[in-house]
């Protein structure tokens, strides 16, 4: 995945002078399935994932 994002078809460049991020707690469980291999869920007390 990170190849791909090194090969880029063209520059970006951005700028945010506000962000806001919504974060939701859901088990664990749950949340595995659903995301590819080469990225970590972050938990809390190996429980929840976000």
């Amino acid at each position: 995945m990170a190849i791909t994002l090194k090969n880029h078809p063209f520059a970006v460049e951005a700028f945010f002078q506000n962000s806001t991020v919504l974060t939701f707690a859901v088990a664990k469980e749950e949340l595995t399935p659903l995301i590819p291999s080469c990225l970590e869920l972050d938990t809390l007390d190996d429980k929840w994932g976000f």
